[in-house]
């Protein structure tokens, strides 16, 4: 499972309709059934519209189909169809509703990074009972796939888990937040009612990716579903790789592919020069392309 966030990727897993194949780990038995392909994956009809693409750019159909008004609802089935959001199954046992449990505490802290469980373990210590939320499989946030300060980060977790003021929620995505510290969090089929005296957002950030033709094709990924593969899963996302970086991090991650044995063909950093870590990758024969 390469954590990550995707809105085209749905597929239908059994009964269960519209399922991210990002969020869902691989199992023994699992039947995966394509959606939005016809009549497969390989040999998708509509992959024929790439030949026209410049005819179609983002945005085009609220241009092109807006006359006459009459075809629209015609016009919206045709495009929905396309547009890979999944197909929902209301026959499915998975459609009849959720369970419902309610939670209660003195602090919720939405996000389990290296800030959410630094605020979580303040919270405990001072006598707070804390409700920790986080939509990932694991805690520590970008620290668990950054290869650095893994030993500070052990500590950091066990320090949360261990502490007997604090309850902590897996795999749980916060969808809502509403007056009164009323949250709605759903993991699976279980929604969960949670209720603070107050509430802490540490969910992180994401990165700002390039603006270019193509970059949403296979191949281009962000410098940090790069260090995901690599650090949690063990795999090297390509066997040549370019990297285009406007801060350290991307030098982080061409040490780290190169380690790995990744011949990384160049790095790109939009900024003037002067990075101790370019200067780094540099002497190790790395090309280096400054302000670009």
């Amino acid at each position: 499972m390469a954590y990550g966030h995707a809105t085209n990727t749905m597929v239908t897993i059994g009964d269960e309709p519209s399922v991210s194949i990002w969020l869902r780990p691989v199992e023994e038995g699992l039947e995966v059934e394509p959606v939005n392909a016809w009549p497969s994956v390989d040999r998708d009809v509509m992959s024929l519209t790439q030949m026209g693409d410049r005819f179609l750019p983002v945005g085009f159909y609220y241009k092109t189909f807006i006359r006459p008004q009459r075809l629209w609802p015609t016009y919206e089935k045709m495009l929905r169809r396309m547009a890979g959001l999944g197909k929902l199954n209301t026959d499915t046992p998975l459609a009849k509703g959720f369970l419902k449990q309610y939670v209660h505490g003195d602090v919720v802290v939405v996000g389990a990074g290296p800030a959410g469980l630094s605020a979580a373990l303040a919270a405990a210590e001072a006598g707070a009972q804390v409700l920790l939320f986080e939509e990932a499989p694991y805690l520590g946030g970008h620290w668990r796939y950054s290869g650095e300060r893994m030993d500070e980060l052990d500590e950091l977790v066990t320090a949360v888990t261990n502490h007997p003021n604090t309850h902590t929620f897996t795999n749980t995505l916060v969808t809502s937040w509403f007056e009164d510290h009323w949250l709605a969090a759903v993991c699976g089929k279980m929604l969960y009612k949670v209720r603070g005296k107050a509430t802490v957002f540490a969910t992180g950030a994401l990165d700002q990716p390039i603006l270019f033709d193509n970059n949403d094709l296979p191949g281009v990924m962000l410098g940090s579903a790069a260090m995901r593969l690599l650090h949690l899963y063990g795999v090297v996302p390509g066997e040549k790789v370019l990297i285009v970086t406007a801060n350290d991090d991307g030098w982080k991650l061409a040490r780290d592919l190169k380690a790995a044995g990744v011949d990384v063909v160049g790095v790109a950093d939009h900024r003037a020069g002067g990075s101790e870590w370019g200067d780094a990758i540099a002497r190790s024969g790395v090309p280096v392309y400054w302000q670009h």
